[in-house]
C-alpha cells in the first residue's frame, strides 16, 4: 500500500493510525495474520528466527537464549581466525543482551529476563516490550556466552588498536563492555544457583527389617 500511495503523490508517508475494512460477500471467513504494533527491534537486537531465502525476519520476537548462541559462535570464531571485523557487531549485541538483566527485588533479581516482544491472538498480532520472565536454559546460555566475550573482548581491542583500526576511545568501550560481561556470569552463577537450582533430594538410607 504505501509504495502504490507514493507513486500517486508527492508527500511522504509517516505512519497510518487506523483502517477500515468492508467486506462485500456474505458468509465470508476472513482473519489477519502478523500485524504489529510498535517498534519490532531493539537496536543491536536480533530476531528469534529469519527466512533463509531472502533474509526477512520469520518470528520478530527476541529470546536470549538464542542470541547468546549468536553472541558465542562470534567470540569462537574471531580469536580462531583473527577476524575482529565483527566486533562492533558483536560488542552491540552483548550491550543488548545486558539490558535484560533483571533489577526486581524478586527472585528474578541479577538474572536475564527471556527476551523482547511476544505473540497475541486475534491475529498473531506482534507485542513490543520485555518479557519479565526468567528461564534456567537462557541463564546457561548467557553465562558461557559472556565468559567467552569477556576474554575477547579485550583480545579484539588490543589486536585492532595495534594495527590503528580502533581509536583509544573504542578500545576502551570495548574492555569496558568485557568487563560487564564479567560481571553478568558472576551475576548468573550467584542468583541461579540461589534462586532457580533445586538440589536433588537425598536419598533415603535404606533400612533391612530385623531378623
Amino acid at each position: 500500500m504505501p509504495s502504490e500511495i507514493s507513486s500517486f503523490v508527492t508527500d511522504t508517508l509517516v505512519k497510518i493510525t487506523g483502517f477500515k475494512l468492508t467486506l462485500t460477500a456474505a458468509n465470508t471467513d476472513l482473519y489477519f495474520d502478523n500485524l504489529s504494533v510498535g517498534t519490532l527491534q531493539p537496536a543491536n537486537s536480533l530476531s528469534f528466527s529469519y527466512d533463509t531465502y531472502n533474509g526477512q525476519v520469520d518470528q520478530a520476537y527476541i529470546r536470549a537464549g538464542a542470541m547468546a548462541w549468536v553472541v558465542y559462535a562470534y567470540c569462537v570464531y574471531m580469536p580462531i581466525a583473527q577476524d575482529f571485523s565483527s566486533v562492533s557487531a558483536l560488542q552491540g549485541m552483548i550491550n543488548f543482551l545486558l539490558t535484560l538483566q533483571s533489577t526486581a527485588t524478586d527472585l528474578t533479581h541479577g538474572l536475564f529476563y527471556e527476551g523482547y516482544g511476544s505473540y497475541q491472538n486475534p491475529g498473531y498480532q506482534f507485542i513490543p516490550g520485555m518479557v519479565p520472565t526468567v528461564s534456567t536454559e537462557h541463564q546457561i546460555d548467557l553465562w558461557f556466552a559472556f565468559q567467552r566475550a569477556a576474554r575477547v573482548l579485550p583480545l579484539a581491542a588490543t589486536t585492532l588498536t595495534k594495527t590503528g583500526q580502533i581509536s583509544s576511545a573504542q578500545a576502551s568501550s570495548l574492555v569496558a563492555t568485557a568487563g560487564a560481561a564479567s560481571a553478568a556470569t558472576a551475576s548468573i552463577d550467584t542468583n541461579l544457583l540461589a534462586n532457580l537450582y533445586i538440589a536433588p533430594r537425598a536419598r533415603p538410607r535404606a533400612t533391612s527389617p530385623r531378623a
